[in-house]
C-alpha cells in the first residue's frame, strides 16, 4: 500500500499538523475486504486527530488495491448468489419435495434463503460501517475506490447473469430436457426431467432477483456513507452556528 504514517525515530509531524513520511516502514498489502476495512481505519484514526495526510499518500498501487478488493468481493458474492439462488427457488417447490420424497418446513427454506444471501448482506453490511469513517480525502479517497470496485462487480455480473438465466430458460425446453433425462436410466430420468423443467421454470425469477440484489447491493453502501457524512457536516455546522451564536 505503501509508507505506514509514524512519528518519533521514523518521522513525524511537521508544521501545520501535516504527517511527514519518512522511515521505511512499508504497510502489508490488504488481501480481503475485511483488511481493506482496517486499513480504512487507520486512516480514520490519523485524520480524526487533525493530521493532514496527502491525498496521493494512497498511491496508484493503492488505488488499484482497493478497487481490486472491491472487485473481487463484489464478484466472489455475487456469483455465489447467483449459483445458489436458482437451486434455493427450485428446493423450496412442493414438485421437487414430492419428487424426492423429502420433507421440510419453513425452517429449512429459512436456511437455503439464509445461505443465498448472507454473504451479499454480510458484506453489504461492513461496507456501510465504514461510512462512520468517511472523514478526511485520504480516508474518502480509500472508501470511494472500495466501493465503486464492488459496486461495478455487482452491477456487471448482475447483468451478465440476468441475460444469461433468461437464455437458459429458452434453451431448457421440454426437448431438451427430456433428451437430458434420457442419459439416465428410470427412474432417475424420469425425475431428473421434472427437475429440470422446474429448475428451468425459476431461471426468469432467479434473473430478476438477482440483478435487483445486485443492484440494490450496490448502491445501500454509497447511500449509507454518503448520509452518514451528510448527517456528520450537518452537526459540526450546527455546532459552529451555536459557538458564532454565543
Amino acid at each position: 500500500m505503501g509508507k505506514t504514517p509514524v512519528t518519533g525515530k521514523s518521522g513525524g509531524f511537521g508544521s501545520g499538523g501535516t504527517v511527514i513520511l519518512t522511515g521505511n516502514q512499508v504497510a502489508p498489502k490488504p488481501a480481503g475486504l475485511i483488511d481493506a476495512v482496517s486499513e480504512i481505519q487507520q486512516y480514520y484514526i490519523i485524520e480524526k486527530t487533525g493530521q493532514e495526510i496527502p491525498k496521493d499518500f494512497l498511491t496508484l498501487r493503492g488505488t488499484i488495491t482497493f478497487v481490486m478488493i472491491g472487485l473481487k468481493s463484489g464478484f466472489v458474492e455475487g456469483l455465489f448468489f447467483a449459483l445458489v439462488i436458482p437451486l434455493v427457488l427450485t428446493f423450496s417447490t412442493a414438485m421437487f419435495l414430492q419428487v424426492t420424497g423429502l420433507k421440510t418446513d419453513w425452517f429449512f427454506q429459512f436456511l437455503l434463503y439464509l445461505t443465498a444471501f448472507s454473504p451479499v448482506v454480510f458484506n453489504t453490511f461492513l461496507c456501510c460501517y465504514i461510512g462512520k469513517y468517511y472523514v478526511g480525502n485520504l480516508t474518502k479517497k480509500a472508501v470511494n475506490c472500495l466501493l465503486n470496485g464492488r459496486s461495478a462487480a455487482l452491477v456487471f455480473k448482475g447483468f451478465i447473469v440476468f441475460f444469461l438465466f433468461l437464455f437458459l430458460n429458452r434453451w431448457l425446453t421440454p426437448e431438451v430436457c427430456g433428451n437430458l433425462a434420457l442419459r439416465l436410466k428410470p427412474p432417475a430420468g424420469e425425475k431428473a426431467y421434472v427437475l429440470l423443467l422446474g429448475f428451468s421454470s425459476h431461471l426468469p425469477e432467479a434473473a430478476y432477483l438477482t440483478l435487483a440484489t445486485s443492484l440494490v447491493a450496490s448502491a445501500v453502501p454509497f447511500l449509507s456513507v454518503y448520509f452518514q457524512d451528510h448527517v456528520r457536516r450537518r452537526r459540526v455546522e450546527k455546532a459552529l452556528k451555536i459557538l458564532e451564536d454565543a
